[in-house]
């Protein structure tokens, strides 16, 4: 309700719920500053940015996100609970165009993001190891992080796999092309399966079928 993103530790040994290691700072709509809070200090950083699509890690170690003005994928690491800062600790990657998605892989290794003009797999340190020009809408990884699910109205749900040295476009799951516009998609525990959220509804895919 404030347009504040936090990013909250949490402890058992303290009498606080938590406390906000880093936050984003939303001046309405969405002109975004960086902040950091702890419990003695509040340090502002002298950069804004309009963030439309950010991740965290699933060990929380390193936050993903991209902006609109300048068109980057940045990657922090925010494990040692420092100031965000849009050069230490940080890697920023150009894209080719506005970001539309970002997804981090199950060991926090790979992070994924579509744009209006394809989609791309980058290492930690911002190295790129998958490319395609699929447009797609949104991404997801597998729980092995072998699979990497995409989905748009046009070009439907794909699977593809990431491994070699360039991918091969797979064919879209079986009814998947008509499916309509496609808000966010999802895996399975087990791969079997991938979940997606369009207009009103919400569809359930077979894996395998790919």
């Amino acid at each position: 309700s404030d347009y504040v993103l936090r990013v909250w530790t949490l402890s058992t040994s303290c009498h606080e719920q938590g406390t906000a290691i880093s936050q984003l700072d939303a001046t309405f709509p969405v002109n975004l500053q960086m902040v950091k809070v702890s419990r003695f200090q509040q340090n502002y950083l002298a950069f804004s940015l309009s963030v439309s699509h950010l991740a965290l890690s699933p060990s929380g170690s390193h936050l993903a996100f991209s902006t609109n003005e300048l068109s980057t994928l940045s990657i922090h690491c925010i494990a040692d609970h420092e100031p965000l800062s849009c050069t230490s600790g940080c890697i920023n990657i150009s894209l080719p165009g506005k970001a539309r998605d970002v997804a981090w892989s199950r060991a926090g290794d790979r992070v994924a993001c579509a744009t209006r003009w394809g989609f791309a797999v980058y290492a930690l340190d911002g190295t790129e190891l998958w490319v395609s020009q699929v447009v797609v809408k949104c991404v997801s990884f597998s729980p092995d992080g072998c699979i990497l699910a995409t989905a748009d109205e046009d070009s439907g749900i794909q699977l593809w796999r990431l491994e070699g040295k360039e991918l091969e476009i797979p064919c879209p799951l079986p009814g998947s092309s008509a499916s309509g516009y496609v808000h966010s998609i999802a895996f399975s525990e087990d791969s079997t399966r991938v979940v997606s959220k369009h207009e009103g509804d919400v569809k359930v895919w077979d894996a395998r079928a790919s």
